[in-house]
C-alpha cells in the first residue's frame, strides 16, 4: 500500500491510496459495476429523449459493496482505522461518457449542511492510460487555485473532507467510452483526522 497526504492551504486533508488490491479484485468490482442497470443522467436542459445530452449515468450503490471491497485493501490500516469510526451517509456509482463534457465545481452540498463528513473516491476502471485524463481536480476554498489533481489510477482510493471543491477532468478522445467511479460519503465521528 502506498498512501500520499496532502493538506489544503485552508488545513483540510487529502489522502490518497494506491496499491490496495490484487488486480483480480479490482477486476471482479469492475464487473460487478458494468453488470448493473443504470439509468440516464441528462443535463438539466436536455429532454431524456435526446441521447446527446446524456453526459453520463449513475446509480445509488449498497454501500456494504463498496465497504466489502475496502476490507479486501491488504497493508491498509490508516484506511481501515478511519473506516471503524464513520457511518456511511450515501454511496453511488457515476459513469461518465468520455465524449461530452463532465460535471462542473462541486463540494458535497449535502454534506456540508448537515455535519461534517467525509467523500471516498474509487477509480473502478480495472484499465485506464496516463494519456486518457478523467481525474479528480480539487480546488482551494475560494476557487482560485487547484489543490491537488489525482490521476484516475485503478484501484485507487481519494478520502477527502466533503467540503473541498472538485470534480473529474475530461477525458481525452483516446479514453475508454466509461469511466466508473465510486463515491461514497461518511458522516466523520473524527473529524480532526481530514482537518
Amino acid at each position: 500500500m502506498k498512501l500520499t497526504e496532502i493538506t489544503t492551504k485552508s488545513g483540510k486533508k487529502i489522502e490518497v491510496y494506491d496499491d490496495l488490491f490484487h488486480p483480480a479484485t479490482i477486476n471482479e468490482f469492475y464487473f460487478d459495476l458494468r453488470t448493473m442497470e443504470f439509468p440516464l443522467v441528462p443535463q438539466n436542459d436536455t429532454s431524456v429523449l435526446d441521447f446527446q445530452g446524456v453526459f453520463g449515468f449513475g446509480k445509488n450503490l449498497d454501500p456494504a459493496l463498496m465497504m466489502g471491497l475496502v476490507k479486501r485493501a491488504k497493508d491498509a490500516f490508516p484506511l481501515h482505522s478511519f473506516l471503524k469510526n464513520v457511518k456511511v451517509h450515501r454511496s453511488w456509482v457515476n459513469v461518465f461518457n468520455g465524449q461530452h463534457p463532465t460535471n462542473r465545481y462541486h463540494c458535497d452540498q449535502d454534506c456540508i449542511e448537515n455535519g461534517d463528513f467525509v467523500s471516498m473516491l474509487y477509480y473502478a476502471n480495472p484499465k485506464w492510460d496516463l494519456e486518457w485524463d478523467g481525474g479528480t481536480v480539487f480546488r482551494s476554498d475560494d476557487y482560485e487555485e487547484i489543490e491537488y489533481v489525482s490521476d484516475y489510477k485503478p484501484g485507487r482510493i481519494v478520502l477527502f473532507d466533503s467540503s473541498i471543491p472538485h470534480k473529474i477532468y475530461q477525458t481525452s478522445s483516446l479514453a475508454h467510452p466509461y469511466r466508473f467511479t465510486v463515491n461514497t460519503i461518511f458522516k466523520n465521528e473524527n473529524l480532526k483526522r481530514m482537518r
